[in-house]
């Protein structure tokens, strides 16, 4: 099971990233915009995204929206700081699992997330451990 981190916040992606380890079995992969995030979606397909909202080159909502015009249907969480109940609305709209308000708990990010890898992955052992981490883009390569 491969869950794709989308967050241009290095702090939050880590967050996530140990909160998952603590409670799933599952590889990760992280993107930093959203540009990033469209890449890794088509080349890795990830059985969910937590899709940031506010990102640089493409916010979470037009992503969403770019996604579902590929015909990429894959699961998407948003995780977000806002309270816009119409962007909520139009991310609804265009088909989030769930909506994850930041700042969160472990337990509101289980109940956002467990609809979706209840079926595909296994919990982690007792105390975490389950994370794979999928290899970091060599960003010095050009």
């Amino acid at each position: 099971m491969k869950v794709l981190i989308a967050d241009d916040d290095a702090a939050i992606r880590l967050v996530l990233r140990k909160m998952l380890a603590r409670a799933y079995e599952v590889e990760v992969a992280e993107a930093d915009s959203g540009s990033d995030t469209f890449l890794k979606v088509s080349l890795e397909s990830p059985d969910l995204v937590l899709l940031d909202w506010n990102m640089p080159f493409k916010d979470g909502l037009s992503l969403l929206e770019e996604l579902r015009a590929a015909d990429y249907d894959v699961p998407v969480v948003m995780v977000t700081a806002s309270a816009d109940p119409a962007g909520e609305s139009r991310a609804r709209a265009a088909g989030v699992v769930a909506y994850l308000r930041k700042p969160f708990t472990a337990s509101q990010l289980r109940a956002a997330v467990d609809p979706v890898l209840a079926g595909c992955a296994r919990r982690a052992p007792e105390g975490g451990g389950g994370l794979t981490t999928a290899p970091a883009p060599d960003r010095g390569a050009t």
